[in-house]
């Protein structure tokens, strides 16, 4: 299991660099064969990220000029999220999660309908009370 982890990890290796060399346009394709790769071996979403970030942090940024680690450590974790989209996929939690989340973002919209409407009408509230305020003052005026 050890060595089929090591290999794994080599090929993780090769193809984020190559990855991270084509740079923001790069394809997802060796990301997410890397993820059923990791499937096949027995390795889940955590192992995932522990070869990941061993593989990032001890090969990939000591090679890298300081001031592109952060483009580079965004770079690579929009590949890493490729990576284990094969794995969450085949988890029975990640389909209840992503049910969850669809429901969550249908009523985060629907709320967001109703207070846009209801800022509309406190817009047009205090439009109306300012005029009704201005024509008071102007009456005041007027018979002062």
């Amino acid at each position: 299991m050890k060595r089929k982890i090591f290999n794994f990890s080599r090929r993780y290796e090769r193809a984020l660099r190559g990855h991270l060399k084509e740079g923001p346009k790069a394809s997802f394709r060796a990301a997410r064969g890397l993820g059923s790769q990791a499937l096949a071996v027995g390795l889940q979403t955590l192992d995932l990220a522990k070869v990941h970030e061993r593989v990032l942090v001890a090969h990939v940024l000591p090679d890298c000029l300081p001031r592109r680690r952060e483009a580079l450590v965004r770079q690579a974790g929009i590949f890493f999220a490729a990576a284990i989209t094969p794995i969450e996929d085949t988890s029975p939690g990640a389909h209840e999660a992503s049910a969850r989340l669809k429901l969550f973002v249908e009523t985060l919209s629907q709320r967001t309908v109703e207070l846009a409407a209801s800022n509309m009408e406190l817009s047009l509230e205090i439009t109306q009370r300012k005029a009704v305020e201005k024509r008071l003052k102007d009456s005041e005026r007027h018979y002062s």
